[in-house]
């Protein structure tokens, strides 16, 4: 549960409409001029860069301390002084070309994944581990060289091992030009605001695969386990762990069987954390999103969790859907989303109500097994 407060618009970007696979600049602010149709276009474009380092760092984003991957700003100042995760913004325009540099201070190899691009022009930037590259080896640096084709909400994360559920992950936004947004044309929005949501497990990703990967009878009496029920679900890397502790002794998940409905148990083990207490006060303040009196707020809402659909509703305000996964749709109103694993939806706010209240924006995971069973929510 969090609260509506204050927080500045992201800046709105330069962008071109959708001449897909027209153009690439080479220089930043450099003219290109195009011949298509026989008809000379002069456009702009930039070259945009971005320095990252993604490493393991100790940090409690509910609370609870354990190691997680940071994705930080290549500054040393900002690698000490940041949140760990989501990951610094990379925003452009399109037709942009994006040149993202990564250094990889993990002991295992990585890569940077823009989840949603079609890689036009540039495949094998695609960051998939073991299919477009071996993967940045620790200790190297790599640069990934983009043309942006699209424009929208999009992220991007890791793609090997579970390297995006220990938290290298960020958004990713591409604008129109100015004045090109239908989205903003129908709904002249001043604040806008990206949401990215979590689910949390307090052990690291390599663990919970062994335990879900098995294999059976890895010793006498051993079963792999599903990952499920996360500790605490995050928003914008921020949550709150209740801070108890169960040995599966006593307590049971109560899971549906995915053929006939029928529960049964199922315990994810939870132990204290070796790094330090447990404090669910802990220093890092709850997400607050402004929502200007009488004014459209649009939420660029990524489902950035490892598991399973995300619910997400503000209390006592509608949604209207506006865009999913990039693409702008007829605009449909509802109390509530669910976003699938991965996806994106933006929706716009009217903000409508009492402006002396704080409305909580709402967060939970949606569950369904087997074709008749309820939904979990």
């Amino acid at each position: 549960i969090y609260t509506l407060s204050l927080h500045d618009a992201l800046p709105i970007c330069a962008k071109i409409g959708n001449i897909a696979n027209a153009f690439m600049g080479t220089n930043t602010m450099k003219v290109s001029l195009l011949i298509f149709a026989a008809i000379c276009v002069a456009v702009d474009s930039a070259v945009v860069h971005f320095n990252f380092v993604v490493k393991t760092v100790i940090n409690d984003p509910d609370g609870h301390p354990l190691p997680v991957i940071g994705v930080f700003d290549a500054d040393p100042i900002a690698t000490q002084m940041s949140r760990p995760f989501p990951g610094p913004l990379i925003r452009a325009t399109i037709g942009d070309t994006l040149h993202v540099t990564v250094r990889n201070d993990l002991h295992e190899r990585t890569s940077l994944h823009m989840h949603g691009l079609h890689m036009h022009n540039n495949v094998w930037m695609d960051g998939v581990v073991g299919v477009t590259e071996c993967g940045i080896a620790p200790g190297s640096n790599f640069t990934y060289t983009v043309e942006l084709t699209q424009t929208g909400t999009y992220w991007y994360h890791a793609h090997n091992a579970v390297q995006y559920g220990d938290g290298l992950f960020g958004p990713l936004v591409i604008d129109y030009e100015e004045g090109g947004d239908p989205v903003h044309k129908q709904f002249p929005y001043r604040t806008e605001h990206i949401v990215m949501l979590q689910d949390w497990l307090h052990e690291v990703g390599n663990d919970v695969m062994l335990l879900y990967n098995g294999p059976h009878n890895a010793f006498p009496g051993f079963k792999p386990k599903y990952p499920w029920p996360p500790q605490s679900y995050l928003i914008n890397g921020v949550g709150q762990a209740n801070c108890t502790w169960d040995d599966c002794k006593y307590a049971k998940l109560e899971l549906s069987d995915p053929d006939t409905c029928e529960e049964r148990p199922q315990c994810f083990p939870i132990r204290p954390p070796y790094f330090g207490e447990c404090n669910p006060n802990h220093s890092y303040p709850r997400p607050t999103f402004h929502c200007p009196a009488g004014e459209w707020v649009r939420m660029r809402i990524i489902n950035a969790a490892s598991n399973l659909p995300s619910r997400f509703w503000v209390d006592r305000h509608n949604l209207i859907v506006v865009a999913r996964d990039g693409v702008e749709t007829e605009p449909t109103t509802v109390e509530y989303v669910t976003i699938p694993v991965a996806q994106r939806l933006d929706v716009v706010v009217r903000c409508d109500q009492d402006p002396t209240y704080h409305y909580y924006v709402y967060r939970s995971e949606e569950r369904r097994v087997g074709k008749e069973c309820r939904s979990r929510w």
